[in-house]
């Protein structure tokens, strides 16, 4: 069975906290320090956007590369914060698009 983390929200944690997802709540100073220490113990990482928002930079596009643990940045529940536009960065890197 596959090692499933979530961090974020405590609204948003509670459902998957439900569904037997280990679930940490987004710490104010240290979120790089979980990630980096829960990064070899899990299989897959969730996150809300809202919370990916706050890592540095160079951590948050190490993350979208990784393949173990597989990363999902989901929204949150309230909907402050929308997932990335992956398509429209492809685009623009490929330059066909706006």
């Amino acid at each position: 069975m596959a090692n499933v983390i979530f961090i974020g929200d405590e609204i948003t944690a509670a459902g998957f906290r439900l569904a037997g997802v280990k679930v940490f709540d987004a710490p104010d100073d240290g979120l790089a320090d979980l990630v980096a220490a829960e990064k070899g113990r899990c299989d897959m990482m969730m996150m809300t956007t809202q919370t990916a928002a706050r890592l540095p930079r160079p951590l948050f596009d190490q993350m979208t590369q990784w393949t173990k643990p597989l990363v999902a940045f989901i929204p949150d529940l309230r909907g402050t914060t929308g997932p990335p536009d992956l398509e429209g960065a492809v685009r623009r890197e490929l330059g066909i698009g706006v």
